[in-house]
C-alpha cells in the first residue's frame, strides 16, 4: 500500500479505488512507499539455512520431469497430481484442488504460528502452446523451434522444451522452495500457501474446446473462491522486474 491511510480501507473501498486509477490513470500513484527491513541474525541464519538445501541439479531434473508432462490449458491434471505427489513425498501437507475432470490447482500449506499475514505463492503450470505445428501455426517456424516440443532437453544448465521457462521453471523454484521451508523446519509467523494454477493461459478457450472457461486465470479465480485465502501474494512469472499490483 502506498501509506497508512490507504491500509486502513476495507476491501471494497480499494476495489473502488483500484477502478477510479483505471479510468483516470494520472491518479493512480506513481511510486509504492517501501520500507526496508535488515533482517535479524536469526532470520539471517534461517535464510541460510534455506538456501543450502536448494540444489541445482535437482532443480534441472524437477523442470524436465514438467516439461515432459503435458499440460495444454485446460489438461492440467496429470501435471498438478504429479506436484502434489512430489510435496506429500516429503512430508508436506498439499491436496489437488480439482475444477473438473481434467483441470485442477495443486496446493501445499506452510502452516504459521498464526500471529502473521498468511502469503500466497502461485504461478500458472499449463503451456498455453501445444507445441503442435497443425495448432500453433509457423509462428515458431518450420520445423517447430526446440524451446515449443518435448521431451525437454538439457545442455549445461539450460533446459530447452515446451513451457520450460514460463511457466514451468517458475513452478519448479516454488515447489523447491516450499521443500526447502519444509525440511529446514523454519518457524513461520504467517502461514503459506504455495499453488501451481491451472487455466493461467491469456487467451479464450479454442473453437474445439467444448468447455469455454478453461482460461483467463481460471485455476486462480477458482483457488480464491474456494478457500485459499491470504494476506499477500506473490506471482511467478518470468520477467526483469518485481511489479506492485493492488487490490
Amino acid at each position: 500500500m502506498a501509506d497508512n491511510k490507504r491500509l486502513n480501507l476495507t476491501s471494497s473501498m480499494q476495489a473502488h479505488q483500484h477502478a477510479a486509477f483505471l479510468e483516470d490513470p494520472n491518479t493512480a500513484p506513481a511510486k509504492v512507499a517501501v520500507k526496508k527491513n535488515p533482517l535479524s541474525k536469526q532470520q539471517q541464519s534461517w535464510l541460510e539455512k534455506t538456501w543450502a538445501l536448494l540444489d541445482k541439479s535437482q532443480a534441472i531434473s524437477l523442470d524436465v520431469d514438467l516439461v515432459n508432462i503435458y499440460s495444454p490449458t485446460g489438461y492440467e491434471k496429470e501435471i498438478n497430481h504429479f506436484i502434489v505427489d512430489y510435496w506429500k513425498q516429503r512430508g508436506i501437507d498439499a491436496f489437488y484442488q480439482g475444477m473438473d475432470e481434467n483441470q485442477g490447482n495443486g496446493v501445499a500449506r506452510l502452516p504459521g504460528a498464526g500471529d502473521g499475514p498468511t502469503l500466497y505463492l502461485c504461478c500458472p503450470v499449463d503451456s498455453h502452446w501445444t507445441g503442435k505445428a497443425e495448432e500453433d501455426g509457423l509462428q515458431w517456424g518450420d520445423p517447430m523451434r526446440r524451446d515449443n516440443t518435448q521431451p525437454a532437453v538439457v545442455e549445461g544448465d539450460t533446459i530447452i522444451g515446451l513451457g520450460a521457462s514460463n511457466d514451468k521453471g517458475a513452478a519448479t523454484s516454488i515447489m523447491l522452495a516450499v521443500e526447502a521451508l519444509h525440511t529446514a523446519h523454519i518457524p513461520l509467523q504467517g502461514s503459506l500457501i504455495a499453488s501451481t494454477l491451472a487455466g493461467g493461459a491469456p487467451a479464450i478457450s479454442p473453437e474445439n474446446e467444448v468447455r469455454k472457461n478453461i482460461s483467463m486465470c481460471q485455476g486462480l479465480i477458482h483457488s480464491l473462491t474456494y478457500g485459499q485465502q491470504s494476506d499477500y501474494a506473490l506471482l511467478h512469472k518470468p520477467g526483469y522486474h518485481v511489479s506492485w499490483e493492488e487490490p
